[in-house]
């Protein structure tokens, strides 16, 4: 395998920078971003000292066809917006600078964040002659996470769609860079004020209202075409900005003159943001109850039951996922076939039950979990009311919640103890070391030795991503990044290997 310093380099880079970008998706879901803030914070340190450590090793490191935005500190170009490449030459720690800074704004002035993306997405769309490039830039940059709150994503989607709608005279923009941005934040503030009282041309509404619409429907149909559960996860996320702003605009579209066609589909709209609420507010009651973060379909019987009894059998699962975002079509076919009784105990495969390494910090960090602490399988009810008696906790939910997060803590110390004692490799100890990664598949300390073991078998292909996981899931533990580096000096002197 091609694991020279500069590819484990630039490997590591594009991990983190895809991880930041989920970390800002999912919490535009979750609205947890001020109380994970000092999280955030330091994983965007360590994220930006990682690629800054990298630029000086390895300076041809970039990242191209990323969305970005400007951001007043670190920014080496006088556009406004686009997407990374030769005609915007924008380096990694740009982008980790304008996603950090724009959540940041967000939280402490959203009406000033808003006008920021306005802004930027206008001026887009007018260098690009069309509204339509503006707004594949809005949801491209919701999709990578620029978008922390997602009430500024709703709020900049609707003025954008207003400003067309209302066909403001936006030419003041043709021609202009960085340079002239005080000249175009005046007229802007200008053309707002001048706009306030025009009634909208509902023909203009509706064809910008159109392609909104579209662009929503690419992303439903990228998540019905997911092929994993970390697939189904992001991209029902990214669905959620556009799906949730079209769910607002369905309850007052008849008396802003919404055509026939557009208001059957912000009918379906509002029912797909409701079905991602609930996958939502599913994740939320797993981390305030310390469940195990498993995706099931256990609710659906009752939604089944309903379109069973409108629709013949060999249409109703077809039908109810078209209507609504529930499953991907692999998991569809998984499920035809069954009865309500099994549809409802039905176990999914593991590649569809647990998210992967890859997107867990993210997802822990929207939902104020800690990966260590997150447990594949959950205790016996036995074993969390013996937990709970010996806690001298009350009988109800909240101490089995307690219980839940110290029986972890316990049992996940055991587990790491006992797994920095397996020395050399032999087939026992992988063995006992899989074992406890099934229970705990996501504690860094295992994946870090899980990746040693690899090495020292000399398995590349597989230690390499077990050591690049436990850089992802805790990118603060100097012991990750020690084998990471242990595992490049490996590769260019293997006789040098000593972990």
């Amino acid at each position: 395998m091609d694991a020279t310093p500069g590819t484990i380099v630039r490997h590591l880079i594009e991990e983190q920078l895809h991880q930041l970008g989920l970390t800002g998706l999912f919490l535009a879901l979750t609205g947890n971003l001020e109380n994970e803030l000092q999280r955030v914070r330091g994983f965007w340190n360590l994220t930006k000292i990682a690629w800054l450590i990298a630029q000086n090793q390895f300076p041809e490191s970039t990242c191209d066809d990323v969305p970005v935005i400007y951001n007043p500190s670190e920014w080496s170009s006088d556009q406004f917006c686009g997407y990374t490449g030769p005609k915007l030459r924008i380096f990694p720690s740009g982008v980790i600078a304008s996603q950090i800074e724009l959540w940041l704004l967000a939280l402490n002035d959203p009406e000033r964040c808003k006008n920021h993306f306005l802004k930027c997405a206008l001026w887009y769309a007018e260098m690009h002659g069309s509204a339509e490039a503006g707004l594949r830039l809005l949801l491209d940059l919701f999709d990578h996470g620029y978008f922390a709150q997602v009430a500024v994503f709703v709020g900049t989607l609707d003025s954008f769609v207003r400003c067309y709608a209302l066909e403001a005279d936006l030419s003041f923009m043709h021609g202009t860079t960085l340079a002239n941005v005080a000249l175009i934040n005046e007229n802007l503030n200008r053309a707002v004020r001048e706009y306030r009282k025009i009634k909208l041309n509902p023909a203009r509404y509706n064809e910008v209202l159109g392609v909104v619409i579209d662009l929503a429907l690419d992303r439903v149909q990228a998540a019905y075409e997911a092929l994993s559960l970390d697939d189904w996860i992001v991209r029902e996320a990214r669905v959620f900005g556009p799906a949730l702003w079209l769910s607002q605009v369905h309850p007052s579209a008849e008396k802003i003159g919404v055509t026939g066609i557009n208001r059957t589909m912000l009918s379906r709209f509002n029912e797909m943001a409701s079905d991602i609420h609930g996958s939502i507010g599913w994740r939320e009651t797993q981390a305030e109850h310390e469940l195990p973060p498993n995706w099931e379909i256990g609710g659906l019987p009752g939604l089944a039951g309903i379109y069973r009894k409108r629709y013949p059998e060999n249409s109703w699962l077809d039908r109810m996922t078209e209507d609504r975002l529930l499953m991907p079509n692999s998991v569809r076919e998984l499920v035809r076939g069954t009865d309500a009784q099994t549809l409802g105990n039905l176990r999914l495969p593991r590649q569809w039950r647990l998210p992967s390494e890859k997107i867990i910090l993210p997802l822990c960090i929207a939902h104020r979990r800690q990966p260590a602490l997150l447990r594949s399988a959950d205790f016996t009810t036995r074993c969390l009311s013996s937990k709970i008696r010996a806690m001298h906790l009350p009988p109800n939910e909240k101490s089995r919640a307690a219980a839940r997060r110290r029986l972890m803590e316990e049992e996940s110390s055991t587990i790491v103890a006992q797994a920095l004692q397996l020395a050399n490799v032999d087939v026992v100890k992988v063995d006992r070391l899989a074992e406890m990664r099934t229970l705990y598949p996501w504690h860094p300390t295992l994946c870090r030795l899980a990746g040693i073991f690899y090495c020292l078998a000399g398995d590349l292909d597989q230690a390499f991503p077990q050591l690049i996981f436990s850089v992802l899931i805790e990118p603060q533990g100097s012991a990750n990044w020690m084998a990471i580096a242990k595992f490049a000096e490996f590769t260019t002197f293997p006789m040098m290997l000593r972990f």
